[in-house]
């Protein structure tokens, strides 16, 4: 008959968090009966009965990945080990060691950082005759006699970053997860995603991953899933005004004018005006609740 393992709670839990503990400690003893055992064997036992007669204690939940701790007792040849459970509430171990927020996916990270765009035509423009009558150039910035130079202005760039365990059995061949981030890279959310309305979010693809694994347990063998960084990137769907015609713009959609050379009376010159605005779709839109994420609305 193999060896049996004891396990018993030794001494007082300690909490921590304040009023409300978000996180206990307990320890316990684990004895090797009839025989001596070894670390690997002592660990899975002790995880397996934790995950059977001790998943939860006083509202708090065990932490699995790094709240399970077992040492050798000195001089006791295989026969007895300290071990210790950690239980955090799910705010503190979403806050400690990044645990399955919203069916495994939490917002890692996010930058609003300024990007830069060349702009050719203004939101607003005040001219100053100097000699003779101002020529009225409809917002267009820089006029060099061909066309409009523009200028560089800071834009918004929101950008963040979703950190996300594939569910265990999902995706273990890499070429599956490979194929399903092709789908989604390049496009925009067709439905609401992260509180963002349809058309602001654009699916970066993956900045980082790795393969992990799950330890074995007396209770369960030992898995492979993945954990992925998912970029994102954000710009805002707006209105614009074009000579008094509200133009309706998409986020990542592309705006364009086109001009056309005309006389103008008031200084007898030939000016440029505009004659046809556009708005180009140039990604793709697509549900995002098929990356698996679990955000929606």
């Amino acid at each position: 008959m193999g060896v049996v393992y004891q396990i018993e709670e030794t001494g007082d839990e300690s909490a921590r968090g304040g009023l409300v503990a978000t996180e206990c400690e307990q320890r316990y003893d684990i004895v090797a009966q009839g025989g001596t055992g070894t670390f690997d064997e002592a660990n899975r036992a002790f995880r397996g009965w934790l995950a059977k007669n001790a998943p939860t204690r006083n509202r708090l939940v065990l932490d699995k990945e790094d709240g399970v701790e077992i040492e050798e007792e000195p001089e006791s040849l295989g026969r007895v080990w300290r071990g210790r459970a950690t239980y955090r509430s799910k705010t503190a171990q979403e806050t400690v060691d990044g645990a399955a927020v919203k069916f495994g996916a939490f917002v890692s990270s996010f930058t609003t950082a300024g990007g830069t765009a060349r702009i050719k035509r203004s939101l607003a423009t005040a001219a100053y005759p100097i000699a003779g009558t101002a020529p009225n150039f409809c917002g267009g910035i820089g006029w060099n006699g061909e066309e409009f130079d523009g200028c560089d202005v800071t834009t918004p760039n929101f950008a963040f970053e979703i950190t996300a365990n594939t569910p265990r059995g999902a995706f273990e061949d890499f070429g599956a997860l490979a194929d399903r981030v092709a789908n989604y890279q390049g496009t925009v959310n067709s439905r609401p995603f992260c509180g963002f309305a349809p058309g602001v979010v654009l699916y970066a693809g993956i900045s980082s991953g790795a393969l992990q694994s799950q330890p074995a347990t007396e209770t369960e063998d030992e898995f492979f899933y993945w954990r992925a960084t998912h970029t994102f990137l954000a710009s805002p769907n707006r209105e614009i005004d074009v000579e008094g015609v509200k133009v309706w713009k998409p986020g990542w959609a592309y705006f364009w004018t086109l001009t056309q050379k005309s006389f103008d009376p008031t200084t007898g010159e030939i000016v440029p005006v505009i004659r046809a605005a556009y708005v180009e779709t140039v990604y793709r839109s697509t549900d995002f609740a098929g990356l698996g994420l679990g955000y929606g609305d």
